[in-house]
């Protein structure tokens, strides 16, 4: 094995064999800062006005901290107007979804304690706002790995 790295934490602890020490000191780290898998988080994501509208009766002793809301870039699969890439039939301007240009996300963290009623508090939410239509929806995702 060949190494061409800098002298750091990490090659130190594979130059000892010591994945144990690494993994204990990375999650040291992210309990510190406060980031997965220490916590858990919800993305959410959906135009800045939709996103307030959701958020407006946050339970704010369920969640530790938010990040946000800030503007998401293109999303993988779906051209700049946000419909899905490839064939099929093509969306026209009316078309009611908003643009990935209009979309943002807001990170809600919690702990592992409240996440059952962190996440049915989120469940519920979306129900009542969708069963009202009183505004756009939002998109939720729990603990999604390729967000952070």
């Amino acid at each position: 094995m060949v190494i061409t790295a800098d002298d750091s934490t990490a090659v130190g602890h594979l130059v000892r064999w010591d994945p144990q020490g690494a993994a204990g000191r990375e999650l040291a780290t992210r309990s510190e800062l406060g980031l997965p898998p220490a916590v858990r988080f919800a993305a959410l994501t959906g135009s800045r006005e939709a996103l307030a509208v959701f958020t407006a009766d946050l339970d704010s002793r369920l969640f530790l901290r938010t990040v946000g809301p800030m503007p998401v870039g293109g999303q993988p699969g779906r051209t700049a107007g946000g419909r899905p890439s490839g064939p099929g039939p093509r969306a026209d301007k009316s078309d009611t979804q908003t643009s990935s240009a209009d979309q943002h996300r807001l990170l809600l963290f919690f702990s592992y304690r409240s996440a059952p009623a962190a996440t049915a508090w989120l469940k519920a939410r979306k129900a009542a706002l969708s069963a009202r239509g009183t505004s756009e929806p939002v998109h939720v995702r729990c603990d999604a790995a390729d967000l952070i």
